[in-house]
């Protein structure tokens, strides 16, 4: 049956939402560029969130200030506008950075706006700038042990290689000293670009699609974003349609739970992990994106989902068998035990996510250690007594209902909480029990026994002759032998020996049934039947208090 259509379009909206998070997640992602991230090759992702500080031309002394069109008089100021005209696409004006003199042939062989624009590219993808870092002074930094004329703005990754990129101070026209991007940095940038340009799906749509740039991302990697999402939802849609038919087909017990957790949280999962595999490989993506999906952010999001309704279907599934193998007790331990599973997951799961955006995780754990400590030491007795109710619901030694000795007490067990073990004792009223204590009490359950003694101690009077007490031993055996809720094994009625007040009687037997109602109405019998024997036989009993001749049928445990 197909689902109503308030569901069918709630469950659209999620996707949908879904969708705009990865969207909108992606676009800033994309367009963080170097020009606008504060941080160096070897920054971590955390401090690359930090705005661009503009320049401050007042901490240079106005007598060392350069008069130039294209403010290159430091180190600072040349890459900061360098980065504000590629930014806006501007490579007529940002080939006035690049110093082409000490360039290859290759390189002067190219269109110089094209070597910006690669330049550009690169710079996106593989370096992050740390601008405040940089020299503001006309003379660059002294003693960074290079060569006078020469700055180092970063690294940047080639393979098994870290490129220097390097700001070289050169003569202008007139003879001015003003800072350009070094030629030896500049002869990288082919090498550089195969790493980190477009790649063959970019190479081929930039032959079809305008070069221009929208919140930082290029047309054509809008049109590629799209169509991975698209194709994504679909890889994703199929299998998962599939599974959820069979599921159907074989009716399994939780076919609604496995059905919801495979359309919703599995699926989403999928998109995510085909999607992150695709951009990867088509998107060329900038460093801020890959930075960023270092993160794991949706990935870790999605994990996280997909392991809590997997808890829960488990949890359903196993609190489901408990009860129908009369295990209710074990049952209910089952949420909270969840519970905190869940909670160590997913803590878990956000200190690797921080520790992945650059966030020192140790430090954090530190933190939580020491308010864990001042949590666990203010709440030790509680925690006590939660361990104490864990070993009650796993080792298992007494029920809910269960009629037993607990220390002092004689009762049935009413509750096992989570702190408290509750006992209904025989005088109806109600005895809480922290479990920390009650776990190592002495604990008698009648309610286990496989059957009910039943031994009764018979003391004659010593005017009883031989034959009497033969006699009187005779019938009693018979009367346990005849009755059909006595056992077989054990059943004897022996002459035990002389006491000062009498002669002693020893009957062992059991009755077979763990009912004690059953037991009190066949005890009744017995020692009626008995009395009866002996009025037979002329014996008399002792003459002592009734309660020390003859007991209720000489049972462990409370008379009810």
């Amino acid at each position: 049956m197909g689902w109503p259509k308030n569901l069918l379009m709630v469950s659209f909206m999620l996707r949908l939402v879904i969708l705009l998070i990865i969207f909108f997640i992606t676009i800033p992602v994309h367009a963080v560029t170097s020009s606008d991230l504060l941080l160096n090759a070897d920054a971590s992702p955390a401090a690359a969130i930090t705005p661009v500080a503009p320049i401050d031309t007042n901490t240079t002394p106005t007598d060392l200030v350069v008069l130039d069109d294209y403010n290159r008089g430091t180190p600072r100021s040349a890459i900061q506008h360098f980065l504000d005209t590629i930014r806006v696409d501007n490579y007529s004006d940002a080939i006035h950075y690049l110093d082409f003199n000490l360039v290859d042939r290759s390189i002067q062989a190219m269109p110089r706006e094209e070597v910006a624009k690669l330049l550009k590219l690169v710079l996106d993808r593989s370096l992050w700038i740390d601008l405040p870092a940089l020299s503001n002074d006309q003379a660059g930094f002294v003693d960074d042990g290079l060569s006078g004329n020469r700055d180092l703005v970063g690294y940047i990754p080639l393979k098994d290689q870290r490129i220097p990129f390097y700001v070289q101070r050169i003569a202008r026209e007139d003879g001015v000293l003003i800072w350009k991007i070094a030629g030896i940095s500049i002869n990288y940038i082919p090498k550089l670009y195969t790493q980190y340009g477009d790649g063959p799906i970019g190479e081929i749509l930039t032959q079809f699609i305008p070069h221009k740039s929208i919140l930082g991302l290029q047309l054509w990697q809008w049109i590629t974003f799209f169509g991975l999402i698209i194709a994504a939802l679909f890889l994703a849609w199929l299998p998962t349609k599939l599974i959820v038919w069979l599921i159907k087909k074989r009716n399994f017990e939780i076919e609604q739970q496995l059905v919801d957790i495979i359309s919703g949280p599995i699926r989403v999962l999928l998109v995510i992990l085909l999607f992150r595999g695709g951009g990867t490989l088509l998107l060329s993506p900038s460093l801020g994106l890959v930075k960023i999906m270092s993160g794991y952010t949706l990935l870790i999001i999605a994990a996280i989902w997909s392991t809590l309704a997997t808890l829960n279907i488990l949890r359903d599934f196993f609190v489901n068998k408990l009860i129908a193998n009369d295990r209710k007790a074990a049952a209910k331990l089952l949420n909270p035990l969840t519970t905190a599973v869940k909670i160590i997951f997913v803590v878990t799961a956000v200190l690797v996510w921080l520790d992945n955006l650059g966030f020192e995780a140790s430090t954090i754990l530190a933190g939580l250690g020491i308010g864990g400590l001042a949590v666990a030491l203010a709440a030790q007795k509680s925690i006590e007594n939660v361990i104490g109710g864990v070993t009650l619901y796993i080792s298992a030694p007494i029920k809910v209902g269960n009629l037993g000795k607990f220390g002092k007490y004689v009762g049935f067990v009413e509750d096992i909480g989570m702190r408290y073990t509750k006992i209904r004792t025989l005088d109806r009223t109600l005895v809480n029990i922290s479990n920390s204590v009650f776990v190592d009490m002495k604990i008698e359950n009648y309610s286990e026994r496989n059957r009910i003694r039943f031994s009764p101690e018979l003391v004659l009077s010593h005017q009883s002759s031989p034959q009497q007490i033969e006699a009187v031993i005779t019938d009693i055996k018979q009367l346990l032998d005849d009755h059909e809720l006595i056992c077989e094994i054990p059943c004897r009625v022996r002459f035990s020996g002389y006491l000062e007040h009498g002669i002693a009687l020893n009957v062992m037997s059991y009755v077979d049934s763990t009912k004690f109602p059953v037991y009190a109405d066949v005890s009744n019998e017995l020692n009626l039947a008995i009395l009866y024997v002996l009025g037979k036989h002329e014996v008399k009993l002792a003459d002592l208090n009734l309660a020390n001749i003859l007991t209720a049928g000489g049972v462990k445990g409370p008379t009810l």
